[in-house]
């Protein structure tokens, strides 16, 4: 869903700042990776997007991430 999103907004010329725990390559626009779970990684995310920001979009999910 979130992908989706990502993509439906950059068709539009959006920028598109994707925030994922997991690094992606999918194309959708800058990704920063943050860890919600920690408030100085969630601090230093929200530094890289700058601002301001006009929309937001909020997705979670549970990735199959094998180690």
């Amino acid at each position: 869903m979130g992908a989706a999103a990502a993509k439906d907004r950059g068709r539009s010329r959006s920028e598109v700042i994707n925030l994922d725990y997991a690094r992606s390559d999918a194309g959708l626009g800058r990704g920063i990776q943050v860890d919600l779970g920690t408030r100085a990684s969630i601090d230093r995310a929200l530094e890289e997007v700058g601002g301001p920001v006009d929309a937001l979009f909020s997705a979670a999910g549970i990735a199959d991430v094998r180690t």
